[in-house]
């Protein structure tokens, strides 16, 4: 479990505003205090505005920071966020959120935690110790047992408020908890539009809709209605009681004061009222941003990983995870998003109970039964559907025969080692997703990787891309080893995957998400690399394109192609492809057919594939069954 990470109640903007409100209350006592017991007049006056002209500008300052502190105060909060969501999926957590439950941390609850944190509560902290050094002023400039009178009075404001506190904290959560949810149907039910319109289920989901709704309304009925009760018991109570006290003592006290000094008790006790009406007005606030920060505390302490068990020793330590998470966010903030990072939001590794999940990879081995004929006919029990593969005898996962080492050799002189995987296994709570893969990988070489559904392929193509790092085993990349061999391996691969993900906008600014600075000649180069200038070139708006949300506008052929585009344009030398033809047309598939065996002599490609039509691009072909992996011969690499 990792250690607790709570952010903090306040930072230095929300203490700047505390002070600063606390000096603004304090220079308009002082203002009312000067005239009291002198008869210089002139000096009183001048005194008096000179306090009111700084309380007015520092009162002025505090506005401006409040805002200007809470948006800032924001973006810190939402890179945190960001950077925790990268860093858990780089580590396949089993407790990750859903993306419709995480959508509103992001957006929602950050803001109220900002708002409450930065323009409340620096406010209420100054508001909540002003009055003290009021009391103690009128103790020693006018009467000391109306001062200190004033001040038990007082003190007994926030003890019987904590206590009140109690019984109101439940509507916060409450409040919290059913906006969460219907956001989280909202988002549902848009993404699934097509499939409820088919399933005829469009009634019962309004229904549900409507409930949801309704729920959110009563919660934040119910957390105004405590706000209601606060005002009356801070204002109506609280305030009422310290006036009828305040006016009492000064009766008892009046054969020992002056006309100046009954009218300065009157302002003053104005004043120790005002800070208390603020805070009692905007209560709400501060409820739902406890609320809200509780559950952002709650994802920031989400677990990582289960431990390492005893002997495993992982070749990517824990350690620079968060390092490599927030620098991916930075890079994201600058406008300047890797490919790798941005195609792999799409996919979710891990399930909601920590079941790996192949996304949408269909079929069985027979579809690359000519991949593997030769490993059959020498191993007639190894079979794609088989529950008995002999890929299970840890002696069978060592892919390279004796007889090969000499001309193994021969090449690793010739090309550079990139990816060298030793011992790797992951386990995601219900058995190895990866078992002691033992896989090498030289510049250059295209590598084909097949395998029955759920035989860890996408978990595979997550380490090769620095999404994930190994529980177990060692990963050296380009010769170095170290905690952050993924953060190295993000930075030089570009990843397409089998379900394009596209942004809301044209067809240049998802390529300009690989390049920012990329000219428009080099965008139609990469575009023509892969076979789709022709199609863009036809349309209207050329470049300037809008594809719409989820590329809704364009063809999925189209958005795969653009997607290797944009993969090409990144000028990233390895090329990591899963299913890239799974999804389009015949014509969409011989296009991307002819632009990967284009790369193919420029770039590295691992390629998962169940599509025959893709075997002549590959030098290497690995079979995965179960978590292990095994090369499989043919004529051209026997």
């Amino acid at each position: 479990m990792e250690s607790n990470e709570k952010i903090s109640i306040i930072r230095s903007a929300g203490w700047r505003i505390s002070y600063l409100c606390f000096m603004a209350t304090t220079f308009s006592m002082l203002s009312l205090l000067f005239g009291v017991g002198t008869n210089q007049r002139m000096t009183v006056i001048l005194t008096a505005l000179m306090c009111i002209a700084l309380a007015v500008i520092i009162a002025f300052v505090e506005t401006v920071m409040n805002e200007n502190g809470a948006r800032g105060e924001e973006r810190a909060l939402r890179h945190e966020l960001l950077a925790r969501t990268y860093a858990l999926n780089l580590h396949g957590s089993t407790q990750s959120q859903t993306p419709a439950r995480l959508l509103p941390l992001l957006t929602d609850s950050a803001e109220r935690v900002t708002t409450y944190r930065q323009a409340y509560l620096g406010t209420a902290i100054g508001s909540v110790i002003f009055p003290i050094l009021l009391t103690l002023g009128i103790a020693t400039s006018i009467d000391s047992v109306i001062g200190l009178g004033a001040l038990i009075g007082y003190l007994l404001i926030p003890a019987c408020l904590y206590i009140f506190m109690k019984f109101v904290r439940k509507s916060s959560g409450e409040s919290r908890k059913r906006r969460a949810q219907l956001s989280e149907s909202y988002i549902d039910a848009l993404r699934n539009m097509s499939i409820i319109r088919l399933s005829g289920a469009g009634p019962r989901v309004e229904k549900e809709l409507a409930r949801r709704g309704e729920n959110n309304r009563t919660a934040i009925m119910k957390l105004l209605a405590a706000n209601q009760v606060v005002i009356i018991v801070i204002e109506g109570v609280f305030g009422l009681l310290l006036l009828a006290l305040t006016t009492a003592l000064t009766i008892l006290r009046i054969d020992y004061l002056n006309v100046a000094q009954v009218v300065a008790i009157a302002l003053l006790v104005v004043l120790l009222l005002e800070p208390l009406t603020q805070v009692s007005g905007f209560f709400y606030i501060g409820m739902g941003g406890r609320a809200a920060q509780k559950a952002i505390n709650r994802y920031m302490n989400t677990e990582k990983t289960p431990s390492h068990p005893k002997g495993n020793h992982s070749g990517v330590r824990d350690s620079g995870v968060r390092e490599s998470a927030v620098e991916a966010v930075a890079v994201e903030s600058a406008g300047v998003e890797e490919v790798g990072v941005a195609e792999s939001a799409s996919e979710e590794f891990v399930s909601g109970e920590g079941e790996l999940e192949e996304v949408g990879v269909a079929g069985s081995a027979d579809a690359v039964e000519k991949m593997h004929d030769d490993e059959q006919a020498s191993h007639p029990q190894d079979s794609g559907s088989s529950g008995e593969s002999d890929l299970r005898e840890p002696e069978e996962d060592k892919f390279h025969d004796e007889e090969n080492e000499g001309q193994e050799q021969a090449d690793s002189k010739a090309r550079e080692t990139l990816y060298k995987l030793n011992d790797i296994s992951i386990d995601y709570g219900r058995g190895n997703a990866l078992t002691n893969i033992n896989l090498t990988i030289n510049a250059g070489e295209n590598v084909i990787i097949t395998g029955a559904s759920g035989a860890g392929k996408t978990t595979l193509l997550g380490i090769l891309s620095g999404r994930l790092a190994p529980r177990a085993g060692t990963l050296v990349f380009e010769g170095n080893r170290n905690e952050k061999t993924p953060e190295n391996i993000r930075k030089r691969v570009a990843v397409v995957e089998q379900k394009t993900w596209m942004f809301t906008g044209t067809i240049a600014d998802n390529l300009r998400i690989a390049a920012p600075r990329a000219t428009e000649e080099e965008m139609w180069q990469a575009l023509k690399k892969a076979r789709i200038d022709t199609d863009i070139k036809q349309m209207q708006c050329g470049l300037d394109t809008y594809i719409g949300e989820n590329s809704g506008l364009i063809s999925g052929g189209q958005a795969q192609r653009i997607s290797i585009a944009r993969a090409i344009l990144s000028k990233r030398n390895i090329l990591i492809c899963d299913e890239p033809t799974s999804q389009v047309d015949s014509e969409s598939q011989e296009a991307i057919i002819e632009s990967l065996k284009e790369l193919s002599a420029t770039h590295t490609l691992i390629i998962v594939t169940h599509r025959p039509s893709l075997a002549h691009l590959g030098q290497h072909f690995y079979y995965m069954d179960r978590g292990y992996i095994k090369e499989v011969k043919t004529d051209d690499n026997k």
